[in-house]
């Protein structure tokens, strides 16, 4: 890591007049631009997370690192970025990563034994004759529950940008 060559760049791009640009950084330079506690640990766990999952071909001209655009512009990237926020606890970003890693693991396989116990033929035949009767019993009563269902889901929102990362 070379500061004066951090600060070099800088230099020139201000006095280039070049100012919409994306400052790449690495685990060695980002202590450079560190302003908050936990930064570094936290930049290093959303790496830790993230970095496995993107497709890069390294070339003689330098990596390609396909579809970034698509990951920048992720609609649950905010929440993905707020779920290595949250926690303050960790001892470092290698208890982040494998906390994050564990928690996304159990939910999808969750969301999947519940999707496939939900499909069998009895289940699905008991579940429709029971939201129906309810749905006459009290209007409404279908759409109170897919409203919290959707609540409790949307908790989970940062999930979506591994599983997206992941089907990339």
């Amino acid at each position: 890591m070379r500061i004066d060559l951090l600060a070099y760049d800088l230099a020139f791009l201000s006095n280039a007049g070049i100012r919409d640009i994306e400052l790449i950084t690495n685990s060695f330079n980002s202590n450079a631009f560190k302003t908050k506690p936990r930064t570094l640990e936290r930049i290093k766990a959303s790496q830790g997370i993230t970095v496995k999952r993107i497709p890069v071909l390294q070339t003689t001209k330098g990596p390609i690192i396909n579809q970034i655009e698509s990951i920048r512009e992720n609609k649950f990237l905010i929440d993905f970025r707020n779920k290595i926020l949250e926690d303050d606890n960790a001892e470092n970003f290698i208890d982040i990563v494998i906390k994050v890693e564990q928690e996304f693991q159990k939910y999808r396989n969750n969301i999947l034994i519940d999707k496939q116990k939900n499909c069998r033929l009895g289940a699905s035949i008991a579940n429709n004759a029971i939201s129906f009767i309810i749905g006459n019993v009290v209007p409404g009563a279908g759409e109170i529950k897919t409203l919290i269902s959707d609540a409790n889901t949307r908790k989970f929102n940062w999930t979506g940008f591994i599983a997206e990362l992941e089907s990339s």
